[in-house]
């Protein structure tokens, strides 16, 4: 049986929950729900990287009827697909002066996806500057991790193959070594293993997610 999270994805036409995004009859909407469901009506911030064509947005907002919903894309064309309860900044996830800006006004939130450019650097930065208003009992995702393996992607210009990724700095190598990917994750798997952590309680790796999550010291 699908979750309803599977099933709103279906109903808005968010990718989520496609066979590409499918593993072992696990999508990444079944396997978010077991970590949303109990919490789904008192979440009253979700912020998602990357909004394309807004499908996940409107997604989010049906799930957490009392959430509101901020999109972050570098694509100005994503600005029309605000409405009540859904916000979208313009932006870069690679910029630390834009990131800081969305921090300050979006402050705590329960829940953030980076579904972004999936260029290793851009999602580290983004964390390195957002994980940081994760509420205590928050959850930080970056999905489809598989990007970080095909090196065959950094024989591809990508802001010919991507939609937005043109807006990107021109100087932007946009390119993906794994190596970088490993070196983030080993850090923070090690400092929780010293206990050098401060909420961050556990880092759950699935095929092409990897879930932060948050704990309350209680």
């Amino acid at each position: 049986m699908v979750s309803e999270l599977h099933r709103l994805a279906l109903k808005h036409g968010t990718d989520k929950q496609n066979d590409v995004h499918t593993y072992k009859n696990m999508s990444y909407c079944d396997i978010y729900e077991k970590y949303l469901e109990k919490k789904r009506f008192d979440v009253k911030k979700v912020i998602e990287i990357g909004i394309l064509n807004g499908s996940s947005l409107r997604m989010w907002k049906e799930y957490f009827p009392n959430a509101i919903i901020y999109g972050i894309d570098i694509n100005p064309y994503c600005k029309r697909f605000e409405e009540d309860r859904i916000k979208c900044f313009i932006g870069s996830q690679n910029d630390k002066d834009f990131l800081n800006s969305v921090k300050e006004e979006v402050g705590e939130y329960d829940f953030l996806i980076d579904d972004g450019s999936h260029i290793t650097r851009h999602q580290i930065t983004s964390f390195d500057i957002l994980y940081e208003n994760c509420k205590p009992d928050g959850l930080y995702i970056i999905e489809d991790l598989r990007c970080s393996y095909e090196t065959y992607l950094n024989h591809h210009d990508l802001r010919n193959v991507w939609p937005g990724m043109k807006y990107n700095d021109e100087n932007d190598e946009l390119k993906n070594y794994r190596n970088e990917f490993v070196d983030f994750i080993e850090t923070h798997v090690k400092n929780l293993d010293f206990h050098k952590t401060e909420h961050l309680f556990a880092i759950h790796h699935y095929p092409m997610i990897v879930i932060f999550e948050n704990k309350l010291p209680y």
